[in-house]
């Protein structure tokens, strides 16, 4: 079957309704409707992006499609989605894909996330999350970090209504003064504290030393260590800004 085209070579400011929503689209590019598949395409001009606003959420970039059965809008080229409230959250990316309806997001070339009070920041190389919930899960080359540190893993997961992250796999969190390795991570961002487990290894300075379970109090810098530990040191005394108990 010969598929049906509508081509608009102007500049489009037009609204779309998903369920009871409603986006006002900026195309300084154009726009072309596939009217077969029910998808219509929003176009850039090379100096000014493609735009969708609604309400409190924004999302830009070179070209976005529209889904018109599936609430899904997929945007490519510089992408950025920008959310506001209840919750502050900004995606970069080259793709992504965002429903409206459930309000998930899912960038599977990877990116940066911006969000919460503090403007954590989280890169990864393949990222989902749900902005109505909250949640996240990402892979491969996780990266959170802050002004007080830098959580890395293969794999991470978050929720910011509890506050809690859960980063796998090839852990380690750096700050300033000391680096710690292990196969897990818990991060409590209320009370600002890491947990550490699976031979979590310590290093600060020229010390190192190893327990069953390790956590590290971001905001006093303190550490404490439970279990059996093994603990090495090249110095008599342990300085440095950062305590171990």
């Amino acid at each position: 079957m010969k598929r049906t085209w509508l081509f608009l070579m102007i500049l489009v400011v037009v609204p779309i309704v998903c369920a009871a929503e409603t986006w006002q689209i900026n195309a300084p590019g154009g726009t072309e409707i596939d009217l077969e598949r029910e998808v219509v395409f929003y176009y850039g001009d090379g100096s000014n992006q493609v735009e969708a606003v609604m309400d409190r959420t924004t999302l830009s970039g070179d070209r976005l499609e529209f889904y018109r059965g599936e609430s899904r809008l997929v945007a490519k080229g510089r992408v950025l989605l920008r959310r506001e409230r209840p919750e502050f959250w900004e995606f970069y990316g080259p793709e992504m894909v965002y429903n409206s309806q459930s309000q998930e997001v899912l960038m599977r070339t990877g990116g940066k996330v911006i969000f919460g009070e503090k403007r954590s920041i989280l890169e990864a190389g393949e990222f989902s999350g749900n902005l109505k919930e909250q949640s996240f899960s990402a892979n491969r080359k996780c990266l959170l970090s802050d002004k007080d540190g830098t959580l890395f893993s293969d794999r991470m997961n978050g929720d910011l209504d509890s506050g809690i992250f859960v980063a796998k796999d090839k852990v380690v969190f750096q700050t300033e003064n000391l680096t710690v390795q292990a196969k897990q991570a818990i991060y409590n961002q209320k009370i600002d504290i890491v947990k550490f487990s699976g031979k979590p290894l310590v290093t600060r300075g020229k010390e190192t030393f190893t327990a069953v379970e390790i956590s590290y109090d971001r905001k006093n810098k303190k550490i404490k260590a439970t279990g059996p530990v093994e603990y090495k040191s090249q110095n008599a005394s342990a300085g440095g800004e950062d305590g171990v108990h």
